[in-house]
């Protein structure tokens, strides 16, 4: 049954508009920038509950249900962000799964305000933005009130995600392992596209406490830290995917599962980039994305942090790690704060990944320094990095630990709650003790991960 709105925009179509018209979904607009097009849905006012019922399967505890009224409508893209717009925009692409159709992911949001820019540089009455948390959440519903649009569960016939961990102990299905093209499943009653899956959203919304009491056109909050994004991925589980579901992750990160949709703002406002700390710090501690973390962190931990917030922030390792054996292995030669360092990470079987740091390696200064013993000696000439031979040869320090991909998540170790391997040659601790307190990626720097 065809779509038939009850309130229609003040315009229609707009002048931007290189096409528009009316379908089963209802009233929409195009437009294409050179050759690329994207449609906008109608969403039409209306009030809906936000958030879960405590009797949902899986629910989370920032989930609070509310009652939320839109007293104007708004548009809304049908689907995420392609590579082909983003390309045509930015003339670059940072996608890890290339294809102009699937969504462009690994940019972050601060990548993405850069975006919209340009494009209403380029046309002003465009108006672009995020869609807010709320708009975000009533576009997905639908008019539904069920964990997905879709109805009590998913399956990777339907979403795009690890259905190797189905929701509410439902059977598994497949797990692609990657993206897929925009508009490849069925969109929801409202004719938006892979809501559910495929690659998290990023929303305008900074992250905080839902309010408890009814709200009538949801306001973003001038500051905070982390930004929301919302629908799950392509790597989630089920339950990650759900309407109700929260993801909330530093604004600057650029991570293989994140892209974005497009909607238009009633009127343009200026957007900040970037977050920044309180500008009073606590006597012991620095309040970063809302986790007071300690200034005189075990230096080892903050080594460990440093060198797992490279991985995430290059989009080679997410908090929905998926490696299930040793050969999934891999490893970086990158620079923490100045020194030369490794990070290698390889997966140990049942969804867990092990993670080792290597921090001042110089061989050429230090062609005398070589590691020996016990599991040190075993990692260093084990894959990858026994392909190269020199490798076992480096000073510095060394950490060592693991991450839990289910159930907790947490930064694990050896021995009791003592968390790193380590080795340290002479001189090299003072060093090691004069790193930065890094700023922890999505998880707490006692080592709960927050998801």
């Amino acid at each position: 049954m065809a779509r038939i709105h009850q309130i229609l925009p003040d315009e229609f179509p707009e002048s931007w508009a290189s096409d528009w018209g009316e379908d089963e979904y209802g009233i929409f607009m195009g437009f294409t920038y050179k050759g690329v097009r994207q449609i906008f849905r109608w969403i039409e006012p209306g009030r809906f509950l936000m958030g879960s019922p405590e009797d949902e399967p899986e629910r989370e505890s920032d989930e609070t249900q509310h009652e939320v009224t839109f007293i104007k409508g708004f548009w809304i893209a049908d689907t995420t962000v392609t590579q082909a717009l983003w390309e045509a925009v930015m003339d670059e692409n940072p996608s890890n799964f290339k294809g102009t159709r699937r969504p462009v992911e690994k940019v972050s949001w601060d990548d993405v305000q850069v975006f919209i820019n340009k494009m209403n540089e380029m046309k002003e009455e465009l108006r672009l933005c995020l869609p807010t948390e709320a708009q975000w959440e009533y576009s997905c519903r639908a008019g539904t009130v069920t964990p997905f649009y879709f109805g009590e569960q998913i399956s990777s016939e339907i979403v795009n995600y690890d259905g190797n961990y189905p929701y509410n102990n439902s059977s598994k299905s497949r797990f692609l392992g990657q993206t897929f093209e925009v508009g490849s499943v069925t969109p929801n009653n409202w004719g938006l596209y892979e809501m559910h899956g495929n690659v998290y959203e990023w929303c305008q919304d900074y992250y905080c406490s839902y309010p408890t009491q009814e709200v009538a056109e949801p306001q973003v909050l001038p500051s905070g830290f982390d930004r929301v994004l919302r629908g799950g991925s392509w790597i989630s589980d089920g339950g990650h995917c759900r309407s109700a579901y929260r993801e909330h992750f530093d604004p600057t990160a650029r991570i293989g599962r994140y892209g974005f949709r497009l909607a238009r703002c009633l009127e343009l406002q200026p957007v900040q980039l970037n977050m920044t700390k309180p500008a009073a710090a606590r006597d012991t501690h620095d309040e970063v994305h809302g986790i007071n973390v300690k200034k005189d962190m075990n230096p080892y931990r903050k080594l460990m942090m440093l060198g797992l917030n490279e991985l995430l922030m290059r989009g080679l390792l997410s908090l929905d790690w998926d490696g299930e054996t040793s050969d999934d292995a891999a490893y970086i030669e990158t620079n923490i704060t100045g020194y030369n360092s490794i990070i290698a990470w390889t997966g140990i079987g049942f969804g867990e990944v092990k993670i080792s740091v290597w921090w001042k390696y110089d061989h050429n200064k230090h062609p005398q320094a070589n590691l020996s013993g016990n599991e040190r000696e075993s990692f260093s000439t084990s894959r990858p990095l026994a392909k190269k031979q020199h490798y076992p040869k480096f000073v510095g320090v060394v950490c060592s630990a693991w991450i839990e991909r289910k159930r907790g998540k947490y930064l694990q170790g050896k021995g009791n709650d003592y968390l790193f391997d380590k080795y340290t040659r002479s001189g090299e601790l003072e060093h090691l003790k004069q790193l930065p307190s890094p700023v922890p990626l999505g998880y707490e720097p006692e080592g709960n991960f927050h998801m």
